[in-house]
């Protein structure tokens, strides 16, 4: 089996004209494939655009794996592919990085290090990374990107046409002292072509650094949350808790509209400290706080951390970015206790249909219905690695499972449409497309607005090796189709080429998707995939 990564970005896609997509999950195997038209965008080797004679790529983001050289690049509505790179020079390293985007006409520079940052006359000397996303994020046409000339990162974004300092460190920031100034951007989501949502640090009159999320919408700068804001739904503030290791946010996700969910701590003793809360189409409001009673998973149960109450909506090394959509719907991950729960069990909460409810679970204590499995039968829930709803309501998760031999632990993605978990592809499912193969685990790559979920699976079964065990899938209007594979062909310069590895990207609403390619005579190319179904 070879080692695979999928590279997954929060596309923030909006709802288009296509048909609602099909019941989930019918599990309907498609007997013919979907038909993919491959397009090159780049390759290591190629010459680099502008620079002189001798310059070429040397490698595409930060990938892993075989294909340490190359990370798929992003994509927006249009078909655009941003990407990250460095480059051989005929001098000595360091070796220069740049941002691209290929708007199917060629590749434009966006940014590079050395180059003068837009409003200063410092140089870019790095690109900080978004999680492993090095390359610049797409949306409606738009680019963003963090950049910074030292320690201190700052958002720039192309929403006014021209490449902009989104955040400089002079920005007033809303509901702040006045004398606060921005410290650094930390993370970002682009939401759409004209809304941003940002993570900073920012540095009160005092010194004292805080950390706060802020919106930037239409050219309008937003305040979500900040420390010593109140905590809608409490008599506390947002800020450092008196729980050990506590930060004032520990995980935030949001939607295409710019809506924001998160999870943060509250001033003061560690009793009730840590709570969920939405920014959503009515405000700032509670969704649920530590100590709240958790319906449904057997009696006395309440959501909490344990003996000490920390971290009841965050674990280390398992922090699951909340899922939001644009009418203020969420789904996250809790822990809980309870007199039928085993201690710290988890559980997947959604408020979609108007109130708290249970999705699924963790193995709580004895034989408890809660903790089953859908389609595993015998399986316990691990935990859960990716959670996502789009604004029709649809929720898919991928979870991370313990089978019922007690020994193997792998993935499975489940679908929830009108309030049910029921699994869309799981260990021991048949593989359509490939005759007589399984799926031995599975990552979940998105979902789209009108239902669409693509996903890589790996496979076994007659005839699959380490040559051919990778392949893509999509899963619309009732069928899961394959789209690609290990072993398929796409043509390079005009010679058809064996893809012997690849890591897949992000797909579109046109059904348009990025790839990372090993072709079998070693070439490591970024590829632009049009699927028709």
């Amino acid at each position: 089996m070879n080692t695979f990564t999928i590279a997954v970005f929060c596309l923030g896609l909006q709802a288009g004209s296509e048909p609602l997509s099909m019941e989930l999950p019918d599990k309907k195997q498609a007997l013919f494939p979907a038909t993919v038209e491959w397009e090159m965008v780049t390759f290591v080797g190629q010459q680099v655009p502008g620079e002189p004679a001798g310059q070429t790529f040397a490698a595409f983001g930060t990938g892993s794996g075989p294909l340490v050289a190359a990370y798929p690049g992003t994509i927006d509505e249009f078909g655009n592919v941003g990407f990250s790179s460095v480059w051989f020079p005929p001098q000595t390293p360091p070796l220069p990085f740049a941002l691209w985007v290929d708007r199917g006409a060629g590749m434009e520079s966006v940014a590079a290090t050395g180059d003068p940052m837009p409003g200063s006359t410092f140089p870019f000397s790095v690109f900080p990374s978004y999680g492993a996303l090095l390359h610049p994020q797409l949306k409606g046409g738009t680019t963003a990107f963090l950049g910074s000339a030292s320690s201190i990162a700052y958002l720039f974004w192309d929403s006014s046409g021209t490449m902009d300092h989104v955040l400089p460190l002079t920005t007033e920031l809303p509901g702040t002292p006045v004398g606060t100034t921005l410290r650094s951007a930390q993370f970002f989501d682009l939401c759409s072509a004209d809304t941003a949502v940002v993570e900073t640090e920012y540095r009160l009159p005092n010194a004292t650094v805080n950390k706060g999320l802020w919106r930037h919408r239409n050219g309008v700068l937003e305040a979500v949350m900040h420390e010593n804001l109140p905590a809608p739904g409490t008599t506390r503030d947002f800020g450092d808790s008196a729980s050990s290791g506590s930060e004032p946010i520990s995980t935030w996700g949001s939607s295409p509209g710019g809506c924001v969910a998160f999870s943060s701590y509250l001033q003061g003793n560690a009793i009730r400290d840590q709570g969920v809360w939405v920014d959503g189409p009515s405000g700032l409001q509670l969704v649920v706080r530590e100590g709240d009673a958790a319906s449904g998973p057997g009696s006395n149960a309440e959501f909490t951390g344990g003996g000490s109450g920390w971290q009841t909506f965050d674990q280390p090394g398992q922090i699951v970015e909340i899922a939001v959509n644009d009418s203020g719907h969420v789904v996250f991950v809790s822990k809980m206790i309870g007199d039928d729960i085993d201690y710290d069990a988890k559980a997947l909460w959604t408020n979609r249909d108007g109130s708290l409810r249970m999705l699924a679970s963790e193995e709580l204590i004895g034989d408890h219905p809660d903790d089953d499995v859908p389609g595993l039968p015998g399986a316990y829930f691990q935990r859960w690695t990716r959670l996502d709803i789009n604004n029709r309501g649809t929720i898919v998760v991928q979870g991370f499972v313990e089978l019922a031999n007690g020994v193997s632990y792998e993935h499975g993605i489940w679908t929830d449409r009108n309030g049910t978990l029921k699994p869309l592809v799981v260990p021991g499912d048949a593989a359509p497309g490939v005759p007589g193969a399984t799926f031995v685990d599975v990552r979940y790559g998105g979902l789209l607005e009108n239902n669409h979920v693509y996903f890589c699976g790996e496979l076994q079964g007659p005839g699959i090796d380490e040559s051919n065990d990778l392949a893509t899938f999509v899963h619309a209007f009732g069928k899961t189709r394959l789209v690609m594979r290990e072993g398929d062909q796409v043509f390079f310069h005009g010679t058809p080429r064996t893809i012997d590895e690849f890591v897949m990207g992000e797909m579109n609403p046109k059904l348009q998707q990025s790839y990372a390619l090993l072709l079998d005579d070693g070439t490591v190319a970024l590829y632009r995939a049009q699927i028709s179904l």
